[in-house]
């Protein structure tokens, strides 16, 4: 999990953030996509600090989420591979007392056989099972 913020924010020179230095922060989460799971992991992490988060739930793409990030309107939490896309005033970075990796669920019908589903169904397979032998 990485925090992606607007590159203009005090937080973006840093090396890395903590949950703490992010509980004053509005949290910009989609209704769509990851956004239930990215709500919920705020929700947690934020409250643990005896904080209310500050969440802005938008209906957006996740383009258009990085978009109003890069203006100034908030922050979001989102996966590291987000990082390797480039998103013009927008700077990833690394929380350093995240404890615990990103959970996600998802829902596919029996009928769907096409391929990049299937890759994905592997590859989500492959990495469960070296999880789960850590």
């Amino acid at each position: 999990m990485v925090i992606a913020l607007p590159t203009a924010h005090p937080l973006a020179s840093r090396e890395s953030v903590v949950w703490s230095n992010l509980s004053g922060e509005t949290f910009l989460v989609r209704h769509g996509g990851a956004g239930p799971q990215v709500h919920e992991h705020v929700v947690r992490r934020i409250s643990e600090l005896a904080i209310a988060p500050r969440i802005r739930r938008c209906d957006v793409e996740r383009d258009t989420l990085m978009q109003m990030i890069a203006e100034g309107d908030g922050i979001t939490l989102t996966c590291a591979s987000a990082g390797s896309v480039a998103f013009p005033g927008v700077h990833f970075m690394a929380i350093a007392d995240e404890p615990e990796p990103a959970r996600y669920s998802a829902i596919w019908s029996p009928h769907n056989h096409n391929p990049a589903l299937r890759d994905l169904l592997e590859l989500a397979t492959t990495m469960s099972r070296s999880v789960r032998s850590v």
